[in-house]
């Protein structure tokens, strides 16, 4: 194996393992949603996050099971990149939606009612310019997704050192 292959073979195991975790984490929400006495809105929201984000796994995933679509076929690349981009952004609305419901008690539909159009144009416009590459399409994601993993953690620790 040379560099390359070693490299892929990394980035392919990377994938599956957070794909993997991924899919655990939206049947043990599903689980939650469905076993508590009053399901609440924000296991829901976070279940759709997580499903959302193996939806954006699936993205990446298939530019590595489609090497020869992706040479071929000049838009097969940018539309596994906008699969990514979208499903990831909208993994971040929903932890953050169930993470202000659980903390705030805000309504998840009033925040998810701006939060997808703007996502999913960010996700538009941001792979649209990006071209072809994945690598392009995730400087363009950093910055939106750090701001809300943040307020999601002073949000939750907050809460958490006042119990």
């Amino acid at each position: 194996m040379n560099d390359q292959e070693i490299g892929a073979l990394i980035a392919v195991i990377g994938l599956l393992s957070q794909l993997a975790g991924a899919v655990l984490l939206v049947g043990l929400f599903a689980a939650l949603l469905r076993s508590h006495p009053r399901p609440q809105p924000y296991f829901r929201q976070w279940t759709l996050g997580w499903a959302a984000l193996v939806v954006a796994l699936c993205g990446v995933g298939s530019q590595y099971a489609f090497p020869h679509l992706m040479a071929v076929e000049a838009l097969a690349p940018r539309a596994a990149n906008l699969v990514y981009q979208c499903g990831k952004l909208l993994y971040v609305a929903c932890l953050l939606a169930g993470t202000l419901n659980f903390v705030r008690g805000s309504r998840p539909r009033v925040f998810m009612r701006w939060a997808v159009p703007v996502a999913l144009a960010y996700a538009l416009l941001s792979t649209v310019l990006s071209g072809p590459f994945l690598n392009a399409v995730m400087v363009f994601q950093t910055p939106v997704l750090v701001a809300p993993f943040l307020v999601c953690a002073w949000l939750l620790l907050r809460t958490a050192s006042s119990t």
